[in-house]
This record gives C-alpha cells, structure tokens and sequence, in this order.
C-alpha cells in the first residue's frame, strides 16, 4: 500500500487536485461505492510516464488503493478496473511492479467487460509502464495499435490521439523515421479535427528531433523552441529539465564533449551528475558518484540516462559502471535511445554497446 501523503493547497485548483479533494470527501463519508464512482469519473489520457504532480498523484493512488480494499465482494468489475486504471496512471514512473500489475489487471477487466473505451484507458494506463526496463518500445508500439484500432471503431478521439502519440514515440525509439513521419502527419490531421493542441506541440517536439537525428545545424534551436513550446502548453513534469538533457543529447550525437551546466537536469540530475563532475575535473568525484548512483526509474528516457552513465564512466575509467550501464541498455540494442519520448535522441544504442567506441574527449 502506498503510504498516505498530505498536498498542500496554494495555487488554485486543478483538476487533479480538485478529484483528490472530492475523493477524500467521499472516503471521509465511509462510502468505498461513492468514492470508486468519484476516482472512476475521472480520466484524462496520459503518454508521459511522470506526473505533472508526483505528491498528489501518489495520494490519488493511494485514495484508489484504500477504495479497493474496502469495496466489498460482490462491487462492479468496472468500478474495480476503473479504480486499478488509476493507479496505473498515477503511479508511473515510480520503480516496482506494482503499477504494471494493476494496468494488466485492468486490461483483462476491461476486456471480459468488452467495454471498449475502459480498454482503451486500460491499455494506455499499461503503456505508461512499458518502459520499466529497456527495450520495450514494439511492446509500447502494439499497445498504441490496439488503442488507434479501438478508438476508430468506436469513435472515441481523445483516445485516438493518445494511440496514435504512443506510436509515434515508439517509431523514435525503433528507427522508423518514415513511419514516425507519417504518424506525425496523421496527428496533425486528428488533433486539429478534434481541438487537442498539446498534442500538436508534442508533435511539433517530435520534427524538432527528427531534425537533430537529420544532422540539421538548427537542430539545437529547434529542440529549444520545442522544450519552451511544451512549457507554454503547461506540461511541467514532461519539461522540467528536458531541455539540457536533449542539448546534451546532441552534443553526443555529434561527437561533441562539452562542460556541462551544474544546474536545471530537475529529475535526471542524479544520472547526469558524474558527468558534470567529470567534464570539471572531478574525475575522483564522478567515480565516486557512479559507485551509489542507483538505476534510472521507469520511463521514456531510460534508455537516454543509461546512456549518460555510459559516457561519465567511460570518461571517468570507471569499467563497473561501464559494464553496469552497457548490460542495462543491452535489450535495446536494436533501438535509438531517448527517441522513445518523441522529443530527444541520444542516437543508436548500438553505439553504446560497441567497446571500440570512446567518449568524444578521446578516453577509452
């Protein structure tokens, strides 16, 4: 069970913050059907695998969790898939099983339930944990098919857009430029047709990083204008410190060994620490970070941080680390690292693998 979290209240309400109130109204009240039918009436499709909020979300998971356990036997499977698509959602991105476990506990709910827009909300949910490990883009890119293929049948848009933004993602990790091209084309018909202008700036990041895999010599712009685009549309926890980490990526597509700033990596710091150090000198300090650093979580960047420790160990001479995030990023060989978000490329992970190849500063 996910320990009880308190949120506080200061900017004006969300949302999200305005369900976990309305939730906790209707726990307070002892009534686990009423809450199960507040948490249910709630659900805004995600292809981000890290909150906007992580404290609420934890305590909206937690709500769910509490409402699942206290609804009796004979509840609704519906109420409970709904419930289990919630806390899916709200935890991802967090290490352990136990997301992934309730979004494929949702699945099979919502398909014995044969109710097509619960599975579509239930394979989107487990999407967002298809990248607990690396490697698992065509895993993501079967469930975005499945999502597309429901919505058009069932004339569902919001979840015709998300299909079609999971396969897009997945096209970046696998290399498929002209599939992802094509689907970029697509979303722009779909989400003007149907007023989703998020995700059209997704889209809009997505041409920003074809354009650094194309070698554009604007590329480092573009990535820009697109990070500050998607800030603009108010998506805070896919921004914060996006920005240096697709810079960073560039640098390492083009070979490019550069200081880096100390500051502004937001959750990515701890992967991009040793390098920082190494590239002022701090060669003791960067070993010394890499022997604690722990695995990067769940997420779209996996792959890309695994990267990042792969290139501080090889500059540091730090073999452990080198092996540790070699042996991590070996289920992607086939695939472009960080391109599974749509939004960055940190190049071929086959790069990485290859012993023969150095750090841009020329160490073994």
């Amino acid at each position: 069970m996910l320990g009880r979290l308190a949120v506080s209240a200061s900017a004006p309400a969300t949302p999200h913050e305005d369900l976990l109130e309305a939730a906790r109204t209707a726990e307070a009240l002892g009534d686990p059907a009423l809450t199960a039918r507040v948490l249910g009436g709630y659900d805004v499709p995600s292809v981000w695998p890290r909150s906007d909020d992580p404290e609420r979300s934890l305590a909206l998971a937690d709500v769910a969790l509490r409402t699942l356990d206290a609804l009796p036997a004979d509840a609704a499977t519906a109420a409970r898939t709904r419930l289990r698509v919630l806390v899916a959602v709200e935890t991802r991105g967090l290490p352990g099983r136990e997301g992934r476990e309730h979004a494929e506990a949702a699945v099979r709910g919502a398909r014995d339930l044969r109710d097509p827009g619960l599975l579509c909300s239930a394979l989107g949910a487990l999407a967002l944990h298809a990248c607990d490990r690396a490697g698992l883009a065509a895993e993501r890119d079967r469930l975005g098919a499945e999502i597309v293929a429901l919505a058009r049948r069932h004339d569902l848009p919001s979840a015709e857009v998300q299909g079609l933004l999971v396969r897009l993602q997945a096209s970046g990790a696998l290399g498929r430029t002209a599939e992802g091209d094509a689907l970029a084309r697509e979303l722009d018909d779909v989400s003007a047709r149907h007023e989703r202008p998020r995700a059209a700036v997704l889209v809009s990041g997505y041409r920003a990083m074809r354009a650094a895999e194309d070698g554009a010599p604007d590329a480092g712009d573009r990535l820009t204008a697109a990070v500050r685009a998607l800030d603009d549309a108010g998506m805070p926890g896919v921004v914060d410190g996006l920005l240096p980490l697709a810079l960073l990526g560039l640098d390492l597509v083009r070979g490019r060994a550069r200081p880096l700033p100390t500051d502004g990596w937001g959750p990515y710091a701890p992967w991009v620490r040793p390098l920082v150090r190494v590239r002022t000198g701090d060669r003791p300090g960067a070993r010394a970070a890499l022997d604690r650093l722990p695995d990067p979580p769940p997420g779209l960047l996996l792959e890309a941080l695994w990267c990042v420790v792969a290139q501080a160990a090889t500059e540091a001479g730090h073999a452990g680390a080198r092996t540790r995030a070699r042996t991590a990023l070996a289920p992607a060989r086939h695939e472009v690292a960080g391109a599974g978000s749509g939004l960055v490329t940190f190049g071929p992970v086959a790069d990485r693998l290859d012993p023969a190849v150095g750090s841009a500063a020329g160490t073994p």
